[in-house]
């Protein structure tokens, strides 16, 4: 299914729409990347979950501040373009994104994968955000608020990784030498 999916490494994109914006969505279950712009005309509101594959195919070499989404003019999805790439839609719902979006944020010290957090750099300096800022709003063993510079049209959630009997962790001891345990 495609929760499954998300979570392993099919990585499917939603592009949602209503009268007056459009949203793109990734996630790989380990982190949640959302933008939004505003709609050039008002349109039927609607959604479509594209491949990875489609998306890279789109967006390899582009250099435009905005890229063009069309849908059918009939809505029924059996097609649909993205820049100059068509592509067929998945079937399938995609997970509900706003649900891990938090209400409040604790403050609480969360621990994060390195790997992620570059790449929130990464996608912070091709956003075009000054030194690559991406902010990480700590929200302890739930997902973490990301912004970037003073963008408000974009955001990503990062989820803590896990410790605890269940997972090898490190402390360190009176002697200052790190152990497992």
């Amino acid at each position: 299914d495609l929760v499954t999916g998300v979570q392993t490494c099919a990585l499917p994109i939603l592009i949602e729409w209503d009268n007056d914006n459009v949203s793109i969505v990734a996630t790989d279950g380990h982190r949640l990347f959302a933008a939004t712009h505003p709609v050039s005309e008002p349109v039927e509101p609607g959604s479509v979950i594209i491949s990875y594959d489609d998306a890279k195919r789109a967006l390899t070499g582009y250099k435009a501040e905005v890229i063009e989404f069309t849908p059918n003019s009939e809505h029924l999805m059996h097609t649909a373009t993205l820049g100059s790439v068509a592509f067929q839609p998945m079937d399938g719902t995609y997970p509900d994104w706003r649900q891990v979006v938090p209400a409040k944020i604790s403050g609480e010290a969360g621990q994060f994968n390195p790997a992620y957090v570059g790449d929130l750099a990464k996608a912070a300096k091709a956003l075009g955000v000054k030194d690559g800022q991406a902010h990480i709003y700590h929200n302890g063993m739930s997902g973490a608020l990301v912004t970037f510079g003073g963008r408000e049209d974009c955001f990503a959630i990062l989820m803590p990784m896990r410790s605890g009997p269940d997972r090898k962790s490190t402390r360190l001891n009176s002697s200052h030498q790190i152990i497992s345990y």
